[in-house]
């Protein structure tokens, strides 16, 4: 057998050391990818919700348009002047719809979840300028749902004394 140096034996140390180093970078890496890519979920389903807000934002400015000729908000898209609701459409969305007393409902399809919905209502003050609120939802992550539009559903709620459906 061969005698081992104690040159030898250090280079063997330092290997087992380099060794141990990678092995916890690799762990660490692991780990933060894991928690990345949970982000990563929330994160597209948190694109789909928006573009439900931003479909939305052409019904909005018919509304707007609607009230300031005629002084009261539409009862449905065909007295706004829009398609079927139906025709209103996204990559996520299933249908937008008016509803009576300034109320838009926009449906998410199966890419969110199927048949989800979150209501905007529109809100005037003392000069007739409209502003728009989030009502209710029945997304069932509501972290999916916008931070700002998230406080007004819970705002309107506390005040209506229901729970999130």
């Amino acid at each position: 057998m061969q005698n081992i140096s104690k040159t030898d034996k250090s280079k063997i140390k330092k290997w087992k050391r380099v060794f141990v180093i990678f092995l916890v970078i690799a762990i660490i890496i692991s780990v933060a990818n894991m928690f990345s890519m949970c982000a990563l979920k929330d994160y597209g389903k948190r694109t789909y919700v928006a573009e439900g807000f931003t479909i939305a934002s052409k019904v909005k400015i018919a509304i707007a348009e609607f009230y300031e000729k005629e002084k009261h908000f539409p009862n449905n898209n065909q007295e706004a002047g829009l398609p079927e609701a139906n025709q209103i459409v996204g990559q996520s969305v299933k249908a937008v719809e008016i509803l009576p007393k300034g109320k838009i409902k926009i449906t998410y399809n199966n890419k969110l979840a199927d048949n989800a919905f979150i209501i905007l209502e529109a809100v005037l003050d003392d000069k007739d300028k409209i502003t728009w609120q989030c009502r209710e939802s029945d997304l069932l992550e509501i972290r999916i749902i916008p931070a700002l539009c998230r406080g007004q559903i819970d705002d309107f709620n506390s005040q209506n004394k229901v729970g999130y459906l």
